[in-house]
């Protein structure tokens, strides 16, 4: 039984790593690439300053990123190095920095996007009607 929940231990780790090495960063990525630009010429100071946070956050998940990534590797690959409770810190400030990053795109910047988006596309349709 040890072996079973070692192995699902080891699968759980390499599920999250993957995750957050690839998803979680592509995200990160499109916003700054894709979200953010328009967010920040806004004249709403409200607004740019949420977007300069989260830009901010994306540096500081970033960087936690890199030192609890190698960690769920080790785990992931039955290697026994892994301080746990420095892991379970990293996991601690990890989660609390994404928690909050999500809670205010959440409620403040994807409304905003998606009403932006919205205003947008009804001004094209508008222009194509004779």
């Amino acid at each position: 039984e040890a072996d079973s929940d070692s192995a699902h231990c080891r699968q759980k780790a390499k599920t999250i790593e993957a995750f957050f090495s690839s998803t979680s960063r592509e995200h990160h990525a499109a916003e700054d690439k894709n979200v953010f630009p328009a967010l920040l010429a806004s004249d709403n100071a409200e607004l740019v300053q949420a977007v300069r946070t989260l830009q901010q956050d994306h540096g500081w998940i970033e960087q936690n990123w890199l030192e609890l990534a190698p960690m769920l590797r080790a785990i992931a690959q039955g290697e026994d190095w892994v301080d746990m409770a420095e892991m379970r810190n990293a996991i601690e400030v990890f989660l609390a920095l994404m928690h909050d990053h999500i809670v205010l795109e959440e409620t403040l910047i994807y409304p905003e996007a998606k009403s932006r988006l919205a205003q947008e596309m009804a001004s094209r349709a508008a222009r194509m009607v004779p």
